[in-house]
């Protein structure tokens, strides 16, 4: 059995076997479930407590505001991902800004190893698109007054999760172990209240750690993922 488990929240079948395909051939990937009701989905998460739920937002009948909460409330360390259309990019925002991980067009849905792997190592997959809606509105919001109780270190690695480094790049970056830098971004959050990554970006712009005109939004692969490390992609994700 694979070591990242997975647990799907898809009501139609075509939709479930597009995704099993997607990911057959990752070795270390295991389907920990499916479930087609959201209520059996919030059950089976608290008890199964999988790496990641992919979630269709416009396959489910409870609102998917709703569903996010609940789901992070009952198992914290279950990375959320979601599935939605290229004309969906508003809806995508707002399901980035409540909590999720990775956000991934149907389209794309080849793409769904790449986004994984991204999350697992401690970083997002966000279309640049949508990450520079979520910007767009930070940037209309009144900067507040900077915090004086991070250390050095932290404000380092808050400058860094603006950046779109993962953990394992901050690590390096810092001479940190990735365990290390778990430690301090649960401090990090702690501290603020904040619950996701994106809430620590958007955190850093208002609060002048990062220049919201100064961020980069190149990617880079892993090359785990089977693309050549470093290569860029237009428009493609934020990690």
């Amino acid at each position: 059995m694979g070591s990242i488990s997975i647990f799907i929240v898809l009501r139609q079948d075509e939709g479930q076997q597009q995704i099993i395909k997607a990911l057959s051939d990752q070795d270390d990937f295991y389907i920990a479930g499916i479930e087609k009701d959201e209520a059996c989905a919030i059950i089976k998460t608290e008890r199964l407590k999988p790496d990641f739920i992919i979630l269709d937002i416009l396959s489910i009948e409870m609102s998917w505001l709703e569903l996010i909460p609940i789901i992070r409330r009952k198992s914290p360390s279950t990375a959320i991902i979601i599935l939605c259309s290229q004309n969906d990019d508003e809806l995508a925002k707002h399901a980035v800004l409540a909590g999720v991980s990775g956000c991934l067009f149907r389209e794309d849905i080849d793409k769904l190893a790449i986004a994984i792997r991204t999350v697992n190592s401690g970083g997002m997959y966000v279309y640049a698109s949508i990450m520079r809606k979520i910007l767009d509105s930070v940037s209309k919001i009144t900067p507040q007054t900077s915090c004086n109780f991070f250390s050095s270190t932290e404000r380092g690695i808050i400058i860094s999760i603006a950046q779109g480094l993962t953990d394992n790049e901050i690590a390096k970056n810092l001479n940190y172990s990735p365990g290390t830098i778990k430690n301090f971004i649960t401090i990090i959050k702690r501290k603020t209240n904040l619950k996701s990554r994106i809430q620590v970006v958007i955190y850093s712009i208002l609060n002048g750690f990062v220049d919201l005109h100064r961020l980069d939004f190149g990617i880079k692969y892993e090359s785990s993922a089977g693309i050549k490390e470093g290569e860029n992609y237009e428009n493609c994700m934020w990690n």
